[in-house]
């Protein structure tokens, strides 16, 4: 589904046992995951994709469901007639729909007379909204978004705890604690499934170039001008002032060792600049300072692009659109390795729910089940959470999907803070302004790491 960048997870996909890659139009790395990044913090306050312990910041908040918590672990009363309002950011398509269609569908076999009410909020307005709606109290019954932002929004009282509705689920061992986002011991989201991102390569182009797919950021640079030169884009990536952007930027900052107490060094300024220069050479397209992920996999599968750093949601698209053999590596490894961030959506009750422990069953029975899961994955690509999901056959007898799981163990974090979503939105902006020339390298750097210091002290 969407990549929004959230929390890093480490070791979700241990069960997994992926085939090396093959197939008609597919060819992939067996690649080996190197040692996991250190981490910024002691959790992630957040792609994509992730993170060590789940969100358990020191953000307190009194939010709770303690008028409705459930007795005896029955769940609600599968006769209620009611009509549940869930907010998410997936933007329209067939793919998207048959998803949440599906759920909707899957509840309704339990809870006939109940009407699920999916509300399209966009990305960029979702925290904001929510942020709002904690105040007002009329928000969402749930809500399916980055649980980055969870900490902010318990806080805010936009959320409510969901212990009282799953510290007793039996499913629970099934999901590892880093998909569990807690704030102060309490349970404020836990996500179905987790994105990461990985480099998409059309085998053709570099077939035609005389080359191999780049392991390193020094053998992807040296193969630009060659690309170049076979006619060929050489590589599509996010530049997206927003966190979109950081997303597919902060990877290329923890593999040369920057995590975000460091963008002011020496190490921080070289990776702006040498990904500033890309463009300015032609070997990256100008447009992607408005480029997230998406838009970048929708301009590589025209087949132009010899690479495209992008995520395993957008596997089942490429089956259907892509027109030329492709394969997927790993995140190109810098002077630190090969890191990504983690993405993904978690769940949450909204603190406007009337009834929390029917909103707390929807989603455990579709977002968060095992079936639920499949079927995400099937469509979406997106890397499931519970362990008995991640040992499906559907999971481990799809190749590309493999660097993805490599992946996993490669994942760095963000600081755990209930302002990370702003620091994010900044890095964004950073790297779309050193992309497209209107800052330089050292200048970006420079206000970045003071912009980061000033917001995450707050």
């Amino acid at each position: 589904m969407r990549r929004s960048p959230g929390a890093l997870v480490v070791g979700v996909l241990c069960t997994l046992t992926l085939a090396s890659c093959g197939g008609k139009n597919s060819t992939a790395s067996k690649s080996s995951a190197p040692p996991a990044a250190s981490t910024a913090g002691s959790s992630s306050a957040g792609p994509s994709g992730a993170a060590g312990s789940g969100a358990s910041g020191s953000t307190s908040s009194d939010a709770a469901a303690s008028s409705q918590v459930p007795s005896g672990g029955t769940g609600p009363d599968k006769g209620i007639t009611a009509t549940i309002k869930i907010w998410h950011y997936f933007q329209a398509s067939a793919r998207t729909t048959e998803v949440l269609d599906g759920w909707s569908g899957e509840f309704k076999k339990s809870y006939p007379n109940v009407k699920v009410d999916w509300v399209y909020v966009a990305y960029d307005q979702m925290t904001n909204k929510l942020l709002l709606s904690g105040q007002q109290g009329n928000g969402p019954d749930g809500v399916l978004y980055d649980p980055a932002n969870a900490a902010a929004l318990a806080t805010a009282k936009a959320i409510v705890d969901m212990t009282p509705y799953v510290s007793g689920w039996s499913d629970l061992p099934q999901f590892p604690k880093s998909v569990i986002w807690n704030v102060d011991g309490k349970t404020y989201s836990m996500q179905g499934y987790v994105n990461l991102l990985g480099f998409y390569y059309n085998k053709a182009i570099l077939d035609k170039a005389g080359l191999q797919p780049a392991k390193t950021v020094a053998e992807l640079e040296s193969q630009m001008p060659k690309i170049k030169g076979a006619g060929a884009t050489a590589l599509n990536m996010p530049g997206k002032p927003s966190a979109d952007g950081e997303f597919g930027a902060y990877p290329w900052f923890l593999g040369d060792g920057v995590d975000y107490s460091g963008f002011d060094s020496a190490a921080a300024k070289t990776v702006f600049s040498r990904s500033a220069s890309w463009v300015k050479q032609g070997y990256v397209p100008a447009d992607v300072v408005s480029w997230g992920p998406t838009e970048a996999f929708a301009d590589w599968v025209k087949g132009k692009t010899a690479y495209c750093q992008c995520g395993n949601w957008e596997l089942g698209l490429a089956k259907t659109t892509a027109k030329f053999p492709y394969g997927v590596v790993q995140q190109p490894a810098g002077s630190a390795g090969t890191h990504v961030v983690g993405g993904g959506e978690g769940v949450s009750i909204g603190s406007s729910a009337k009834n929390p422990e029917l909103i707390a069953e929807f989603f455990k029975s579709t977002v968060l089940s095992k079936d639920g899961e499949l079927m995400n994955f099937k469509v979406l690509g997106g890397l499931p959470t519970r362990a008995d999901a991640a040992s499906d056959p559907l999971i481990s007898g799809e190749p590309l999907i493999k660097p993805f799981a490599d992946a996993v163990a490669t994942t760095g974090s963000r600081p755990a803070s209930a302002k990370i979503g702003q620091a994010m939105v900044a890095m964004g902006a950073a790297w779309s302004s050193a992309l497209s020339g209107q800052s330089s390298p050292d200048s970006a750097a420079t206000s970045l790491a003071a912009k980061i210091k000033s917001t995450l002290s707050q």
